[in-house]
């Protein structure tokens, strides 16, 4: 069944298990707001202290900012697609609202 495969979705970033949809990949709420920091505040800047090749997973997810970062940027996170997601859904609706209109119109 399609819905029990949704509720098992695991963090593309770290693994997590029971995750959502956000800024364009499926992703924990940790790596979510990691990531919405990380976006956000411009003096952030991340070093990594191995070969920027580091295993991201729940247990060690704090441990390389930098690498979690890119693991980040590398599946697709992205601030911007929640923005595009809503506006197409305006696009929709102000479409259905005036062909709705239009064919109102058309009856009467």
């Amino acid at each position: 069944m399609q819905y029990d495969d949704e509720l098992n979705r695991k963090c593309a970033v770290c693994g997590e298990e029971d995750c959502n949809w956000y800024y364009g990949a499926i992703v924990c709420e940790a790596c979510k707001k990691f990531f919405i920091r990380s976006e956000t505040e411009i003096d952030r800047v991340y070093n990594c202290m191995g070969k920027k090749n580091c295993n991201i997973n729940k247990a060690n997810r704090a441990a390389c900012q930098y690498c979690r970062y890119m693991k980040c940027l590398s599946v697709g996170l992205d601030l911007r697609s929640n923005i595009l997601i809503f506006n197409s859904i305006l696009i929709i609706l102000t479409f259905n609202n005036i062909l709705y209109l239009f064919k109102k119109n058309q009856i009467e």
